[in-house]
């Protein structure tokens, strides 16, 4: 039951903002190249924080162990999967499952941060937070409200966190390789020649407006 709920609403969120389903495969392009490249997925925070996603692949062998009065037990270990130059393999399924959430969760992060940012310098209550979740007590409730908006509209009211999250890719290859005069494609080190994924359009929504005026943002 709750596996049909979540298809019920993954399909009707996607439905309403068609958008979405671009930036998600965007992230996922993204994601393959760095793999190939073998590079990390790297971004900085609105708060200015540096972020690296690097999953690594693991193998399994197994090891025999004498416990009490000699009984052999065999025991599953695990180690990482090295490539032929001794390096960690990255883990491609996990590089691309993981980077949505982490980028969000990046995101929320540093909403949490300004937002307490603001509230010590210009008002000076108590909060308590969890993940996206606000609290406080009932008489700044109110105010909490309007800060939490202005935060998100400081990170999201431009619409450009994906162009800097893009650039930030860009720079993040151009460290080790070569790209074509329109950075529209990649060289690797043997030659093949592989596209950056372009940059999803955002919608013309008034962020700034929306999110300001907003009923049900935050309840």
């Amino acid at each position: 039951e709750i596996f049909k709920l979540s298809l019920i609403i993954h399909s009707t969120l996607f439905k309403i903002h068609p958008s979405l389903n671009k930036i998600m495969l965007y992230f996922h392009e993204v994601t393959a190249l760095l793999t190939k490249l073998e590079l990390s997925v790297e971004w900085i925070t609105p708060y200015g924080l540096n972020i690296t996603q690097r999953y690594a692949k693991f193998t399994s062998y197994p090891i025999t162990s004498m416990i009490g009065g000699g009984r052999r037990r065999k025991v599953l270990l695990s180690k990482l999967a090295l490539n032929s130059n001794k390096e960690p393999i990255i883990n491609i399924i996990k590089q691309k499952n993981a980077l949505v959430p982490n980028f969000i969760h990046s995101m929320d992060a540093s909403n949490i941060v300004i937002l307490i940012k603001k509230i010590k310098e210009n008002f000076d209550f108590n909060i308590i937070t969890i993940h996206d979740c606000f609290g406080s007590h009932a008489n700044n409730v109110e105010i909490l409200s309007q800060l939490v908006k202005e935060s998100f509209i400081i990170i999201y009211g431009k619409k450009d966190c994906i162009d800097k999250f893009h650039e930030h890719v860009l720079n993040n290859i151009k460290a080790t390789y070569r790209l074509h005069s329109d950075e529209k494609t990649v060289i690797s080190k043997d030659g093949k020649l592989y596209k950056i994924p372009e940059k999803p359009k955002i919608g013309d929504m008034d962020l700034e407006e929306q999110l300001r005026n907003s009923h049900y943002f935050l309840i």
